[in-house]
């Protein structure tokens, strides 16, 4: 199976950093001298091969108990199962309106069960299976989202995810919250707005480089995104270094903020990340995707008003110990940095990082990610971590 050595990574441990919370206090964290370094044991994503093999763009995945690798690809309507040595399983799904069928599936989770969540906001259903493909139930969505960030699943078995809604008015605003069984269960934690959009002027000149110009400059504002802590979950606005943890019932247990360098924002990086949003919303489809072309997008990209320096968090993801934090992700250069933290929200390590930007699941001394590497193939990645150790 190909792979593209450019995506593999070094984490180095770096000096020690200052960190503050509310409800503890660490003072200075530990001096760590020992380095960390990677060695690339999966990869899942080629350009040429089996079906199995070619992964589309918005591919997505998630981890089992048995450490199965389960991979959604929203472009083919399936689900696909790997082995934790990569050997391709099985597969299931396809396109439809019936009980387990896809029309928009964008996210995929697993929950303490093992089951897996396929997430259709298109058709406002949450498709359940067993791990072996056997549809087990549908669950329905909120009829205002209009799409799913970053589900997962406590081991209650209440559902937390970013929604992206549509208030009464039709403007978008993202939701981080929970929901139980039902849809009507979902309780919002933290809430985000985007600028406001006269959906009246839809069908003037100009409005949709307007709509593309909005999406460009929301970036600066951020994003809330969750990472599980058992019964518990760890909250995050990608503009600021800030966490709040909350309880299954949204009650607020703990907050956190870290102190960083910012990073400039480089021209290139600039235009690569445009390009992905602008490309998240064509590959969406419906209406709004068939409206924009790329003259649209180059007009749009001249007059967005991007922030001077990158925002400090691009990914959250679980850790066996607590939670990790990806922090001054460049898009373009593919590197950044990795902080783990226990989960009372202490500092625990720090290392550079090089590769895709999607770090799912750091369990044990397995670190798994996936996205477009430099040779734009969609690879889902599963690497040995070597030099962790406790403190």
């Amino acid at each position: 199976m190909e792979f593209d050595m450019k995506t593999l990574f070094t984490l180095l441990f770096l000096a020690p950093v200052t960190m503050a919370n509310q409800a503890i206090d660490n003072g200075r964290t530990p001096e760590i001298s020992a380095s960390l370094s990677n060695e690339m044991i999966v990869s899942i994503g080629a350009e040429d091969g089996a079906s199995h093999e070619m992964l589309g763009t918005n591919s997505c995945f998630a981890v089992s108990k048995e450490n199965h690798i389960v991979v959604l690809d929203p472009a083919e309507y399936r689900v696909l199962i790997f082995n934790e040595d990569g050997q391709y399983q099985t597969s299931f799904g396809h396109k439809g309106q019936g009980p387990g069928e896809f029309q928009t599936p964008s996210e995929i989770a697993i929950d303490p069960q093992n089951r897996v969540w396929v997430f259709d906001a298109g058709s406002k259903a949450i498709s359940i299976f067993k791990l072996d493909g056997t549809w087990l139930e549908n669950r329905e969505l909120p009829p205002s989202v209009v799409a799913v960030i970053a589900p997962f699943i406590l081991e209650s078995g209440k559902l937390v995810f970013t929604a992206v809604k549509l208030d009464p008015n039709f403007q978008q605003v993202y939701v981080l919250g929970t929901m139980g069984k039902t849809k009507a269960s979902f309780q919002a934690i933290t809430s985000l707005p985007t600028a406001k959009m006269d959906w009246s002027k839809m069908s003037e000149p100009g409005f949709w480089e307007h709509f593309l110009v909005t999406h460009f400059n929301a970036v600066g504002n951020g994003l809330p995104i969750a990472s599980s802590l058992g019964n518990q979950f760890v909250v995050f606005n990608t503009a600021e270094f800030k966490g709040t943890c909350y309880s299954q019932n949204g009650k607020p247990l703990w907050s956190m903020t870290q102190q960083y360098k910012p990073r400039a924002f480089q021209q290139a990086s600039r235009l690569a990340l445009c390009e992905t949003i602008y490309e998240n919303i064509q590959s969406s489809g419906g209406p709004v995707g068939n409206m924009l072309n790329d003259a649209v997008f180059r007009s749009a990209y001249k007059k967005a008003e991007l922030p001077e320096f990158m925002l400090p968090i691009d990914t959250l993801f679980q850790w066996d110990q607590g939670f990790g934090v990806l922090t001054n992700y460049d898009s373009q250069l593919q590197n950044g940095q990795i902080n783990l933290y226990d989960k009372n929200g202490v500092y625990k390590y720090s290392g550079t990082y090089n590769g895709v930007d999607n770090v799912k699941l750091l369990s044990g001394n397995m670190l798994y990610t996936s996205g477009v590497n430099k040779d734009d193939i969609m690879t889902v990645q599963k690497h040995r971590i070597i030099g962790l150790v406790s403190n």
